[in-house]
């Protein structure tokens, strides 16, 4: 994930690094955790804590002994709640940031070129008797490798939204694995061009597109709640992100020119749940422009991204796309020929 690199290209020479080690006990902190960070100045940063769970509560009492933050960097490669042998959580003491791989508009910014979809994986609800019976083992056994996965920020799930409403919905969550160079591999796509002919392309894309929303909304404080929905109908929406009691549809099509058929979903959302605030919904697809496709509905080009041109400003392409679209100033009223009462010169009528 980049982190000890990240760590020691913004603080340099500024701060003191321990890495921890799965079978060396570095510095003898499993004898004494209090030492190690005793003989450390601050900033201290402790890399790979997920090795050495006995120093926490030693962290702990030093936090509370001194508040000033930015004191300590905590690293590790799991999530705090995958830690079953931790037990102090720091709940109160730490500040928690997930790091992500790089997003397009990095990937934009650094590079200063356009790159298409390497790959992604899945989009798709789960079900884990099947995934368990492809793979030759038991619901429970895959589950618990799923469980790994989610745990070291390799698989993400979105889970269904039901709200009330006596139309049978799915309940399965959808899954998405993170890493698209991973998935590439795992479906031997071997190079950019293939994904597009490929059978999973719908899949992949949207597998992208939910890669580079989570990344954006990772910024935002308290981030919005995200859900998908599919009626037993087959009517459905591929990502619903829901934030101060409005909701916004999103769908992910695999085609350069969508149309209102492609808003069926959301619009079939409005239909089941009128009492619901429902913003306007995109249709996100690797179409050129944006577009209106329906009274309230969208289209947006998958990498709509404000990435910076070669000049410094911002895209062209994107700038000229509003997601809403300026209203039109109202036509000035035409002037007939005056009167010939109404003609003066002087301030005297002209007869």
């Amino acid at each position: 994930m980049g982190k000890s690199t990240l760590l020691r290209h913004a603080l340099r020479d500024a701060a003191d690094f321990v890495v921890f080690d799965p079978v060396v006990d570095v510095e003898k902190v499993r004898r004494d955790p209090e030492l190690l960070l005793d003989n450390h100045r601050t900033p201290l940063v402790l890399d790979e804590l997920q090795y050495e769970p006995e120093l926490l509560p030693s962290l702990k009492r030093r936090i509370d002994r001194d508040r000033s933050p930015g004191r300590d960097v905590l690293t590790g490669s799991q999530q705090w709640g995958a830690l079953a042998t931790v037990a102090e959580s720091l709940a109160g003491r730490a500040a928690l940031l997930d790091l992500d791989g790089f997003s397009l508009r990095e990937s934009l910014e650094a590079t200063a070129e356009k790159h298409w979809l390497d790959a992604a994986l899945t989009g798709q609800e789960l079900n884990r008797s099947q995934l368990g019976r492809e793979i030759g083992v038991s619901p429970r056994s895959a589950e618990r490798w799923l469980g790994t996965l989610r745990a070291t920020f390799q698989w993400f799930e979105v889970p269904a939204f039901s709200g009330n409403t006596g139309k049978r919905v799915a309940s399965k969550a959808k899954g998405y694995v993170a890493d698209t160079g991973f998935a590439g591999h795992a479906l031997a796509i071997s190079t950019p061009n293939a994904v597009a002919s490929h059978p999973a392309w719908g899949a992949l894309l949207e597998t992208a597109v939910y890669a580079e929303i989570r990344k954006a909304v990772s910024l935002i404080s308290p981030r919005p709640v995200v859900h998908h929905w599919r009626t037993g109908a087959g009517a459905e929406v591929d990502l619903l992100f829901e934030r101060d009691g409005t909701f916004f549809p999103i769908e992910v099509k695999a085609a350069s020119r969508p149309s209102r058929r492609d808003t069926n979903g959301i619009t079939a959302f409005r239909k089941t749940y009128p009492k619901l605030r429902v913003a306007r919904g995109l249709v996100v697809a690797p179409c050129e422009t944006m577009a209106p496709l329906s009274e309230n509905d969208w289209a947006m080009p998958w990498d709509a991204v404000l990435a910076p041109d070669r000049d410094g400003g911002e895209s062209p392409r994107v700038r000229s796309r509003p997601l809403i679209p300026p209203r039109a100033p109202a036509p000035r009223p035409r002037r007939g020929p005056p009167s010939p009462r109404s003609r003066t010169r002087g301030g005297r009528a002209r007869r």
